[in-house]
Order: structure tokens, then sequence, then C-alpha cells
């Protein structure tokens, strides 16, 4: 998250509104989403079985590829894989003990990581200079130019400067877009399966939403971008979600000068460790049944829960090093459980194993496979 908090000073608000809300990523995301349920309704079955966790990520990785860096999910598949592999490998060293000075040693173990690295800087690379080499033959805008590789080129290039603060070099463009392919999709695949997940374990709560969209939806069968703000039982649904299974379950915080909590002294430069799916768990802030999904809990004029997510609700982090993707990644999935909900009638699989693991994310272990039957 540090490295996303580096994006924001460079763009400045241009980013940040990119991120957010932009009006033009809306029909990408109807888009994609409509590819992924057009190819689950080919199979031509009233009632079948999709692994959520599976398909969702390379939904969201499609999603992040197309209006971040204006590519298929065919161009980045290598990028995500490898990413997916250094998550995992980045999960072990997590659980081993901290010796000085391993990591330079050439284990077979680090070796692995630096060929990694290695492969997925050079397929970096290799994205941003097909963008800059498109520039140079064509003399007309980019298709592109407003994505977020498209920004980045410019602030490279000294381009549209009284937009932006900072300019940027070929080595912060490869660290961010690393930064963006990996939080873009893991974060996102991970929300929307456990929100599905607890949909279909809570069939009367599915049920509500369900309806809630048919009401936002155009003819098309699609909540329309100005009524996605008018799913307030579907923002409940995702809250609580995002509170049971925060995707980011800790977070590092190092303080920059001496602070006191309460009667403890912090001093500057210690490194603190956020347990975040402990917050979204403690019964001091959300009651006796904080390990239930009850959405209602965050239904507007709820003093308890204003008081709660206000201190204790931090899916997305706080403060200034707050997630700048948060309502990118809410609108994403806003826009695929309406589309799902509105097809399919869900259901959890008898082959369904609960068992949420850290992989820098929380996720499912043996995936979330789901009975989907169709409407």
């Amino acid at each position: 998250m540090r490295s996303l908090c580096r994006v924001e000073r460079h763009f400045d608000a241009i980013v940040y509104s990119f991120l957010v809300i932009g009006q033009s990523m809306f029909p990408i995301m109807s888009r994609c989403t409509m590819e992924i349920i057009e190819r689950w309704s080919s199979k031509d079955l009233k009632r079948h079985e999709i692994d959520v966790f599976t398909e969702l990520k390379t939904l969201s990785a499609d999603i992040i590829a197309r209006t971040a860096f204006g590519s298929s999910y065919a161009e980045a598949k290598q990028i995500f894989e490898l990413q997916q592999e250094q998550m995992l490998l980045a999960s072990k060293i997590q659980g081993r003990p901290f010796i000085p000075g391993v990591r330079f040693i050439p284990t077979a173990f680090n070796r692995r990581c630096w060929r990694i690295e290695k492969s997925i800087e050079e397929l970096t690379l290799r994205v941003i200079e097909k963008r800059t080499q498109c520039r140079k033959l064509d003399q007309h805008e980019d298709a592109h130019d407003d994505d977020l590789l498209g920004l980045m080129i410019d602030a490279m290039e000294h381009r549209g400067m009284e937009r932006r603060t900072m300019s940027m070099g070929m080595a912060d463009i490869i660290g961010e877009s690393k930064t963006f392919f990996a939080a873009g999709q893991e974060t996102s695949s991970t929300c929307m399966s456990w929100t599905l997940m607890l949909l279909a374990a809570h069939p009367e709560w599915q049920e509500r939403v369900r309806e809630e969209v048919r009401t936002a939806c155009d003819a098309f069968g699609f909540p329309t971008s100005d009524s996605l703000h008018r799913l307030k039982l579907l923002s409940m649904v995702l809250n609580e979600s995002l509170r049971l299974y925060p995707p980011v379950p800790i977070m590092t915080r190092m303080s920059n000068k001496d602070v006191r909590v309460g009667k403890t002294l912090v001093p500057k430069g210690t490194v603190m460790m956020l347990p975040i799916v402990a917050f979204h768990h403690d019964q001091r802030y959300w009651g006796p049944d904080a390990n239930e999904f009850r959405p209602d809990r965050f239904r507007d004029g709820s003093s308890k829960a204003a008081q709660s997510k206000s201190t204790v609700f931090l899916p997305f982090s706080s403060g200034p090093q707050f997630c700048i993707g948060q309502l990118f990644a809410l609108q994403q999935a806003k826009i695929v459980i309406s589309a799902i909900l509105l097809r399919y009638r869900i259901s959890i699989s008898p082959q369904y194993r609960h068992s949420p693991i850290v992989a820098l994310v929380l996720q499912p272990e043996f995936g979330i496979p789901l009975l989907f039957e169709s409407i």
C-alpha cells in the first residue's frame, strides 16, 4: 500500500479520480463481466458448479488490465501468474524467523525469488515499451491515453505537467504498474468471492439484494453508473463481508515521529503490525454477534456501526495511507455481484470446505465452489 501512496503523490487528484470513479471505467467493467457470464451460460445447464474464487481472479485481472493498462488479460497473463507465485513465496517468508542478511545469500529459494522479480520487471517493461512505441508511430492521441499507464507515461515525458505535481521515471512506472497489477486483482477478487459465499449461505439476504438490484437496472439487465450509489443493501453486504473477511488481514505501519497512544510511548521508527482481522471481530466494538453475518449493523443511522467504522473498520486502511483504489474496487464488486444475482440463484456446494488462509491476502485455501441455478 505504501507504493499506492506514491502514485497519489505523483499524480495528485488526476490519478485518484481515475481510480476511484472514472465514468469511462464503468462500460469496461460491465463488458468484462458480461463476457465471463456468457461463458458460464454457454454450459447450457440449468444448475452447475463454479469455483467463484478462481473465476473472479480471472475476471478482476481482465478488468484491471483493461482499465489501468489498456491491454487484455491474455497479454498480462504471464505477469499475473508470476505475481501469484511471488505472493506465495512472500507468505512463506513471513512464516520464517528473521535472520539479518539471509536474503542476500544465493540459496535456491532466494534465486527463485530473484528470477521471478526479474521476469515481472521485464514483462512489465515490455508492456510499457509497447505503449510508448505506439505513441511514436501514431501522431494521434492513443486510444488508452486516459488509463493509468497513459497518465504515468505522460508524467515521465513531462506532458500535461500543469495537471501533475511530480514527474516519474521508468523505474517508478514499473514499480507502480506491478503494484496495481497485484493489488488491483487480488483484493478485488477476494472481496467478491467472500461476498458471494456469504450471500449463498444467507439466501434471505441474497433475495433482498436481488430485488434491490432489479430496481436499479437498465434495459440490458445492468445497474447504471448513476444508480450504483442507490444499492444500499448491497453496500451493507459488502461492508459486512469486508469486516468478516478483510482482504488484507494484517497491515504494517512505521511511526514517523514519537507518539503516545494512551499510556504507551511509541518511539519514532517503530514498525507496528495492525491485526485488521482481529479489530473486525472484536466484541467490544461489534457486540456479542461479532462473528456473525449481520449486514444491518452497517445500516445508515446505526450509531454503533458509525463508531466502529470510524475506529476499527479498516478494510482499506485509513488516514494518509488509505488505499486509493477503494472506490474503484467497490464499484467493480457492485457491478459483478449485481450481474450474477440477476441471472443466477447461488447456493453453497457440498464440495465447499471453509478454510480461510493468509497468503498476503485472506483467501480460501480450497476455493469457493458454489452452485449456480439460472433464473
